[in-house]
């Protein structure tokens, strides 16, 4: 699945927000379904995207997480970005 971050979903994007910083905005628009973007999951440090209701867990490509780390610590993001995910 390519996901692709527009200006659009800087727009009305939450900094530190997993379900409305701008890449769970991007999968949203994407999907059609809510996401949580984290930065951590089952104890390890690595950008994950976590399907609202738990059905899926994708872990993040290191490009789309240094754009989610630098979005929550306030640094340029250039726009638009994409990144692939798994389509399962």
């Amino acid at each position: 699945m390519r996901v692709e971050v527009l200006e659009e979903d800087r727009q009305g994007a939450v900094r530190t927000s997993a379900r409305r910083c701008l890449l769970a905005r991007a999968l949203l628009r994407t999907t059609g379904l809510v996401w949580d973007v984290v930065p951590f999951f089952g104890g390890q440090k690595c950008w994950t995207a976590v399907r609202e209701d738990g059905a899926r867990v994708l872990r993040l490509p290191d490009e789309a997480a240094k754009v989610a780390n630098d979005f929550d610590e306030n640094q340029p993001v250039p726009l638009p970005f994409a990144f692939d995910l798994p389509d399962s």
